[in-house]
């Protein structure tokens, strides 16, 4: 009978154990979620900033290629 108590008084206290344990784990992956939420919003305003830089990148490569196209033109103009 004493054994049986005994026994019953460990398994209570693993049980305790466990929920303490498990109650940590989701506080920590409920971190986690709001972490990755925090990364994806930087992300996204990354993806942003470089969609304007290249666009940026793109329109000075555009304003340069016509720049070289007149610049040709003037140099033949003046050979004729």
């Amino acid at each position: 009978m004493v054994f049986a108590h005994l026994v019953k008084s460990e398994v209570a206290c693993f049980t305790l154990a466990i929920q303490k344990l498990s109650s940590e784990v989701w506080e920590i992956l409920g971190a986690v979620k709001t972490e990755f939420g925090k990364f994806g919003d930087v992300m996204d305003k990354l993806k942003g900033h470089l969609e304007r830089a290249s666009k940026t990148i793109d329109d000075v490569g555009s304003e340069n290629e016509l720049w070289i196209v007149d610049y040709a033109e003037l140099r033949n103009s003046h050979k004729k």
